[in-house]
């Protein structure tokens, strides 16, 4: 199994773990205000990212498809990197309470952002961005740690309290 495939796999459960989530009012008992609000903020959110996704399929050139997804892709990179960089330079660890600085919820907020429209783009042009990533190591890399970080946030886990 390659890198692509690997990473196409790990894309999906991320989605499909984060796409699952039910957000409501009567599971959210004991999650703290802040996370609430920033899941309400997050699937409002997620119609933009759906559509600039949808955008990207109505074009019927592949050639234009991956030249807009690598610019996709490195922006992607370079928005978790930055933000990684914050993160780590942050007293914030994974699934602690919900971070009360700007900046660190700011990173924070990019983070899972951009990791969730990866994986709408991966989602729903699998060749593609495997074709990206595949030549952009260094990307396929940010976006595995990031995949990492949002999942260990637990902030879509509706199980948990944070």
């Amino acid at each position: 199994m390659n890198l692509s495939h690997i990473f196409y796999v790990i894309c999906l459960v991320c989605f499909t773990a984060l796409s699952k989530c039910n957000i409501s009012p009567e599971r959210e008992h004991g999650v703290p205000a802040d996370i609430v609000h920033y899941r309400k903020l997050f699937k409002l959110r997620q119609a933009d990212r759906l559509d600039a996704v949808k955008t990207l399929l109505k074009l019927n050139n592949v050639e234009k498809q991956l030249r807009l997804v690598t610019a996709v892709v490195q922006k992607i990179n370079e928005v978790l990197s930055n933000s990684k960089l914050a993160l780590e330079s942050s007293d914030y660890i994974p699934g602690a309470s919900f971070p009360t600085d700007e900046a660190v919820r700011d990173a924070l907020s990019q983070v899972l952002e951009n990791t969730a429209f990866m994986g709408e783009v991966v989602l729903r042009l699998p060749d593609i961005t495997h074709s990206v990533l595949g030549s952009d190591r260094a990307s396929a890399l940010t976006i595995f740690w990031a995949i990492g970080f949002a999942n260990s946030t637990g902030i879509y886990d509706a199980r948990k309290a944070s």
